[in-house]
């Protein structure tokens, strides 16, 4: 039952990062777990809701953010990327058999957009208003609109906005207005349900401009408010640290519903209102952080002592299978094992917040394990 086999030696700390991001189905967000009451006067305020992210605001039902400079330019995931089985890479590379090769899409992507999106994209930033799966199940394309109507991206380039601005006047019913020192372009793009609008944010020398893109006017002003208004302490983690991405999504009844969670779930993860994680680069290792909201303390706290018995039973389980059945070999043992060792949990408030880490070095090795 216990056995490990090579494919699911990642499975035990995958169960601990699902753990935080899977709540029960048939239970409102924030309805009392069993045996417990609905004492609204003994319960404390729950802590709003603050993204670790740049320009993402606290009332957006989900965002995905990728700072596209590190991740082009960053070492470890350079040689992330030579470690994979030439089997795995020949398997990528064959869904993209008789496209242009790389370098000619670069070079023609750049021409087009009128700057090196590898070199001049900073970060890209998606974010939505409304769940992207809102209903999912019977939905179809209509499920596209649902993200299109409410989704916003914001692009923050280094020194320049390319021909952007000149695309923009090429479209059919072009307008224009002035906001917040910001240029709102918009026009009628094919397939597209109605208007597209492209907001550009000049900064001044040595800052970065924003271009923020969106089927809402409404949803693209409120874009440059959040940019305007954004002070160096506000801007969110991904550029006070090491950041390559990150991602969070709220957790209502809608997306439990269209997630399909079965009902037996744990009572404790009945109680979430949003998760987010980030994966950065920390000196020699990856890091990977994950932060769950809970809807008041008491319930972080026993998410908080849940997620550190599951990480004592994890340990064990490796300590007591090890030679009846597990074939991980020595270099996945030893990456299991040490990333279980550096997890940390901890709890602000009804914020918890769940730390691991790998030595780069011991996950290249089993990255370059892997088989097809």
């Amino acid at each position: 039952m216990f056995a490990c086999n090579r494919s699911n030696s990642l499975v035990l700390l995958g169960f601990l990062t699902l753990a935080l991001s899977v709540p029960a189905r048939g239970q409102a967000v924030g309805s009392p777990g069993l045996g417990e009451s609905a004492s609204a006067e003994t319960a404390a305020p729950p802590q709003p809701i603050e993204w670790p992210a740049a320009n993402v605001p606290a009332d957006a039902a989900w965002y995905i953010q990728a700072h596209i400079e590190r991740i082009a330019h960053d070492p470890f995931v350079a040689k992330l990327g030579q470690s994979l089985d030439k089997s795995v890479r020949d398997e990528i590379l064959d869904k993209f058999r008789g496209a242009p090769p790389i370098d000619v899409m670069h070079h023609r992507v750049s021409e087009i957009l009128g700057f090196d999106p590898l070199e001049n994209v900073e970060w890209v930033t998606v974010y939505g208003m409304a769940s992207p799966l809102d209903e999912m199940r019977g939905l179809g394309k209509r499920r596209l609109r649902v993200v299109d109507a409410t989704g916003v991206v914001v692009v923050q380039l280094r020194g320049t906005t390319g021909n952007l601005e000149g695309l923009a006047l090429a479209t059919p019913d072009y307008e224009s207005a002035e906001y917040k020192g910001a240029t709102i372009h918009s026009g009628t793009v094919n397939n597209a349900p109605g208007r597209v609008f492209i907001a550009v944010l000049k900064r001044p020398e040595g800052e970065s401009n924003l271009v923020v893109f969106g089927m809402s006017e409404d949803h693209v002003r409120k874009a440059v408010d959040q940019a305007t208004n954004a002070t160096p302490a506000s801007s969110g983690s991904m550029e006070r640290e090491n950041v390559l991405c990150g991602i969070g999504m709220k957790l209502d009844e809608k997306t439990m519903r269209a997630l399909n969670i079965p009902k037996q779930q744990s009572a404790a993860f009945k109680m979430l209102k949003a998760t987010a994680a980030i994966v950065k680069t920390d000196d020699a290792s990856l890091v990977i952080e994950i932060r769950a909201f809970l809807v008041d303390e008491q319930r972080a706290e026993q998410v908080r002592q849940l997620l550190e018995g599951l990480v004592a039973m994890a340990q064990l389980h490796l300590e007591t299978h090890e030679g009846t059945g597990n074939d991980m070999n020595e270099d996945e043992k030893q990456l299991v094992s040490g990333m279980l060792e550096t997890v940390a949990i901890s709890r602000d408030g009804s914020r918890v917040t769940c730390r691991l880490s790998a030595p780069q070095d011991q996950l290249l090795r089993a990255v370059g394990n892997l088989k097809k």
